[in-house]
C-alpha cells in the first residue's frame, strides 16, 4: 500500500503560481510492486519514487515506476534512502550514479 500524502501547499506558489489545495499524492518504491498507476490517474497529482538506498541498491521498479507515473501526468520527484553509517559523499552521488551520471532519467 503507498503511503497517500495530502494537504500540501494550502496557498500560492511564490511568484503568484496556481494555488493547490488539498494535493493528493504517493511514495511508491520496490516494496509496492505491480502499483496500478493508471486507477491513480485524476485521484493523485504528484508522485514520490524511490530510486536508490544506501549505496549499492537500485531500487529495480523505479524506470517502470518513473515512467507509468509520468503517463498519466503527474509531478514527480525521486528519493534516495541514505543510510547514517554510509560516508555523506557516497551517498549523495549514488542516484546520479544509478541515473547514469545523471543524465539518464528515463523519460
Amino acid at each position: 500500500m503507498p503511503i497517500v500524502l495530502g494537504g500540501i501547499g494550502a496557498g500560492g506558489a511564490a511568484g503568484g503560481g496556481p494555488q493547490v489545495a488539498d494535493a493528493q499524492g504517493v511514495d511508491v518504491s520496490n516494496f509496492q510492486p505491480s502499483f496500478d498507476w493508471q486507477a491513480e490517474k485524476g485521484r493523485i497529482s504528484f508522485a514520490f519514487i524511490k530510486a536508490t538506498e544506501g549505496t549499492t541498491f537500485t531500487d529495480p521498479d523505479f524506470g517502470t515506476n518513473w515512467r507509468q507515473s509520468g503517463a498519466i501526468g503527474l509531478v514527480r520527484g525521486v528519493y534516495h534512502f541514505g543510510h547514517p553509517k554510509n560516508p555523506a559523499a557516497a551517498e549523495v552521488s549514488a542516484p546520479l550514479l544509478a541515473a547514469g551520471g545523471g543524465g539518464g532519467w528515463p523519460r
